[in-house]
């Protein structure tokens, strides 16, 4: 049986480089209803641990105070799988550049990718990855940043780092919501190698800017032919998967505190290049647009005592499955102690084998890409996109 230190798949520290963001536009301001409500932001008790393995990221940088904005109110969501989304829709809060992105200032805030000063990320010179990026191809006429994924192993690709949502250690993010679309490349299911880390995001041990980076919630696309059950491994298909650091959680249940650390059981759903079933769980083929929505939450509440590291994967038609697990699931991880303070890549991949070129190997992000602080539940996908 595989244990949780064989779970640390990646024992090596990242370094990242990061390319600069460029240019500032304005905002414009919008205001729609919102998802369902959620935890009290008090914290109860928890446990806490030592210091978690970490990466290096950007040292964190000034920002732009935008204007004020302003949020909707809360209605009722059902989380079951295959839940339908009810009437209001999700907020979206203030729309604008990443330039001119505060948390502070607006609680909720979507960065319109059309602006094209979103932060591009890459890990080396050499890595083989390239990017590209579309005006006007996503599904609300918006654009889209194309990526193909690293032929050198021990490479990334992606967008990020979304750095500096604490103002410099002055603004306290204890929860962290999201969101963004994606869809996967004609062929991205069949090439893509050996579970990549999807999101990465970091929270420092204490509200000062010298703070090192300690636990790191994050989301994973694993290949699904782990399990040593091999009726539970499908060749050419993916799912997604939370973790703390290296630490991953599989179950089917939208939230468990004993999953595996390895794909050893059915999951809610997988991804494929074509539609289908598998162990009567839906695969989602790579025509789907999606959207993901993290959930990150550092403190105890009475709802999530040991804290929360989620997602919800939103379909068109109105389809939710959602996975999470405990913010202290690596033992390591400190609960009721970290502020988080940025995204340090996502979208396309950090991948410890290269992937073969190819023009249907890709992944695109596109429209807006949103974050919110300290929102006490989800948001649910932006308006429109649920048909």
């Amino acid at each position: 049986m595989r244990t949780r230190k064989q779970a640390r798949i990646i024992t090596r520290r990242d370094t990242l480089t990061f390319l600069g963001a460029i240019g500032a536009s304005t905002a414009v301001a919008g205001l729609f209803g919102c998802g369902d409500g959620g935890d009290a932001s008090t914290p109860s008790g928890g446990s806490s641990g030592s210091s978690g393995d970490g990466s290096s990221g950007a040292s964190p940088g000034g920002g732009s105070s935008a204007g004020p904005g302003s949020d909707g109110g809360s209605g009722a969501f059902d989380a079951e799988a295959g839940a339908k989304l009810d009437a209001g829709g999700p907020q979206s809060g203030f729309i604008g550049s990443y330039a001119n992105l505060n948390l502070q200032a607006h609680a909720i805030y979507s960065i319109d990718m059309a602006l094209m000063d979103y932060p591009q990320w890459t890990f080396a010179p050499d890595s083989g990855e390239t990017r590209v990026h579309e005006v006007g191809t996503w599904w609300d006429g918006g654009d889209a940043l194309r990526m193909h994924p690293p032929t050198v192993s021990e490479r990334g690709s992606g967008i990020g780092a979304i750095t500096n949502l604490w103002r410099n250690a002055t603004f306290a993010i204890r929860e962290l919501n999201f969101r963004f679309e994606w869809q996967a490349g004609p062929e991205y299911c069949s090439r893509s190698q050996l579970t990549p880390k999807f999101v990465i995001a970091h929270s420092s041990p204490a509200l000062d800017i010298g703070s090192p980076v300690r636990n790191r919630p994050m989301l994973y696309l694993p290949q699904v032919n782990e399990a040593d059950n091999a009726t539970l491994n499908r060749a050419n298909t993916l799912t997604i998967v939370p973790a703390q650091g290296t630490v991953r959680s599989f179950s089917l249940d939208p939230y468990s505190e004993n999953g595996t650390y390895y794909g050893n059981q059915v999951q809610p759903f997988y991804f494929a290049n074509t539609d289908g079933t598998f162990n009567g769980r839906p695969v989602i083929g790579a025509n789907q647009v999606i959207t993901f929505e993290m959930r990150m939450l550092a403190i105890g509440t009475a709802a999530h005592p040991r804290g929360l590291i989620a997602v919800r994967t939103y379909l068109r038609n109105g389809a939710v499955y959602e996975r999470g697990c405990p913010w202290d699931w690596d033992a390591a991880a400190t609960l009721n102690t970290s502020y988080l303070n940025e995204i340090q890549m996502f979208g396309g991949g950090y991948f410890n084998v290269g992937n073969p070129a190819h023009p249907n190997n890709y992944t695109r992000v596109g429209g807006l890409i949103t974050l919110a602080a300290n929102h006490g539940g989800w948001l649910g996908p932006r308006p429109g996109f649920v048909v």
